[in-house]
């Protein structure tokens, strides 16, 4: 008898190779419960580190997982945030917009990117994702905001201006007195 074969008139049950096969792969797809118990420490270790002022360790323990887990979305988006806050604008775009491209409809990857573009004073950039995140949920604060900037920054400085007791007022046509 060879190792590949069974003994003469020994068969396996009929239809068992598929069940067996399908139990092996369904059991190697589905990721253990411990994994996703790790994955939820890794983040909030390096949420905490951090807020701590850590960040290069942060930084460390989230590039580590993302080398052994590379669509974890959740891990991606707190290294692009990380990165943005260390003025690596460049780097936390790319990040973001893996996020992204996995998850489109992601809406807290969506306002990192918008903060990202906004904090590297890429204005167009970031009006552009301001208004995607409005399309997509028109009571989002953090788009409204940004929005709300662009929008007062493309304002002459005088639109609007009061002084004192509102006596009178720089408008656009000239000044008005009350």
């Amino acid at each position: 008898m060879t190792p590949d074969r069974l003994p003469r008139g020994v068969r396996p049950p009929r239809g068992a190779l598929p069940v067996l096969l399908g139990l092996l792969l369904g059991v190697m797809s589905t990721p253990p419960a411990h994994a996703a118990a790790a994955a939820d420490d890794i983040l909030t270790s390096a949420r905490e580190s951090a807020g701590a002022g850590r960040r290069p360790e942060a930084l460390a323990a989230l590039e580590s997982h993302l080398t052994a887990v590379p669509r974890d979305v959740d891990a991606r988006l707190l290294y692009g945030l990380i990165l943005s806050w260390e003025g690596r604008y460049g780097e936390a775009r790319h990040e973001l917009q893996q996020v992204l491209a996995q998850t489109p409809g992601y809406t807290d990857a969506r306002v990192a990117l918008m903060n990202v573009e906004w904090w590297a004073e890429d204005t167009s950039a970031a009006g552009v994702a301001a208004d995607a995140i409005l399309a997509q949920d028109p009571g989002n604060q953090s788009a409204r905001h940004v929005r709300d900037q662009l929008d007062a920054a493309s304002r002459p400085w005088w639109v609007g201006i009061t002084y004192g007791n509102d006596s009178f007022r720089i408008q656009p046509s000239g000044l008005v007195i009350m």
